[in-house]
């Protein structure tokens, strides 16, 4: 059976410095996609993350699991932003491993 990953995430706005919220909310937008929207919500668009690219199941913002095999991805890209994240081995149930395609 492969492993499956818990990571957290965690990345403060530290004291409300107006560029470490953008660095925030980028890596975030990064990490789960966005909305697009020009000429006054005339063309509205889907940017894709990277956690709709790779399986993975989302709990709350900052908490996903993921394979194992994916976690280099993840971490790459939360380091490239300076956040911390822990990272935990876990055993998935039935749904969570259909989500997670094992």
């Amino acid at each position: 059976m492969e492993t499956t990953i818990l990571v957290r995430i965690h990345a403060p706005y530290r004291n409300s410095m107006k560029k470490r919220k953008s660095r925030v909310n980028s890596l975030f937008r990064r990490l789960y996609g966005y909305e697009t929207h020009s000429n006054y919500n005339q063309y509205n668009k889907r940017k894709k993350g990277l956690l709709e690219e790779i399986p993975s199941v989302r709990y709350e913002k900052g908490m996903i699991m993921i394979r194992e095999t994916d976690l280099e991805k993840v971490k790459d890209m939360i380091s490239e932003y300076g956040a911390d994240y822990r990272v935990w081995k876990v055993i998935p149930d039935d749904e969570e491993m259909r989500l997670l395609k094992l």
